[in-house]
């Protein structure tokens, strides 16, 4: 009897564990921007100071590496202007946005090549992007 008690008890526990991760994803709220950078250039061609702006949200990274993403949940609270500020090989690059729909969740990457040249992808949320 104490065995199936022990049993009983591991299985609530199994599906609390799976009810959470079910849960989870539903946390992003309607308006939120899913943003991910990639770092596209070669060996020693770092991002720097890497400020990534959602409206009245950003998110920042000292460095990263190349070959490497940093991805982050902005919360615009607002218009959902998209911009982003980084330095490579000592020069600073502004990156301005598409235009997006205000109340709208969007999954944005964003990819940096070797030059600094940004080119970037949008999708309205729940969506996925390659």
């Amino acid at each position: 009897m104490a065995a199936d008690h022990d049993a009983r008890g591991n299985c609530w526990g199994h599906w609390a564990a799976l009810v959470l991760a079910l849960v989870t994803p539903a946390c992003i709220r309607h308006d939120d921007l899913k943003v991910r950078v990639f770092n596209d250039g070669p060996a020693g061609m770092e991002l720097e100071n890497l400020h990534v702006f959602g409206g009245a949200e950003k998110a920042w990274w000292s460095t990263v590496a190349p070959g490497t993403s940093v991805g982050t949940l902005l919360r615009p609270r607002g218009e959902p202007e998209l911009s982003m500020t980084f330095v490579r090989a000592g020069h600073t690059h502004n990156w301005e946005g598409p235009k997006l729909i205000a109340g709208q969740g969007y999954t944005v990457h964003i990819h940096v090549d070797p030059t600094g040249a940004v080119t970037e992808q949008h999708c309205l949320m729940p969506c996925m992007l390659p």
